[in-house]
């Protein structure tokens, strides 16, 4: 159990490190964007092939399967990194990072609206201090 939190926490700062430093990074790119994904896609994909070998796991192919693989695959994948792309060169990478701030808040209240999952009082205030500080440092710059 302590080598997976361990792989979790890992990967989440190389995550964490590596958007980080790409985002402000390809601000700087002048190649189309849909080029630098496909290069992007074919350094990635050796990679998580030898992650994947490495942490095994067995797929059990379903529809739910099927559907999310996709959906994750074209719709996270591409469009999200695209459009996180797009919103780089227009904008700059500290307005678009600023955003990534209102990702755990718009899981809370997904969770909350579509699994009726309870929040609690610093959860929410947390939330309204988050929304708050991205609108205030959109309208502010």
């Amino acid at each position: 159990m302590d080598k997976i939190a361990f792989l979790g926490v890992f990967f989440s700062v190389v995550a964490l490190l590596s958007i980080s430093i790409g985002t402000v990074l390809q601000a700087n790119i002048s190649h189309h964007i849909v080029q630098n994904m496909f290069y992007q896609s074919l350094l990635s994909a050796p990679i998580f092939l030898v992650v994947s070998m490495y942490c095994g796991g067995n797929i059990t192919w379903t529809l739910e399967f099927c559907i999310s693989l996709v959906w994750m695959s074209i719709v996270v994948s591409v469009g999200a990194l695209l459009l996180l792309m797009y919103m780089a060169k227009q904008d700059g990478a500290s307005s678009v990072s600023v955003l990534f701030y209102a990702v755990p808040v718009l899981a809370y209240f997904f969770d909350f609206v579509i699994f009726r999952n309870g929040l609690s009082v610093i959860t929410i205030l947390g939330m309204v201090i988050v929304a708050v500080s991205v609108i205030f440092y959109r309208k502010l710059r």
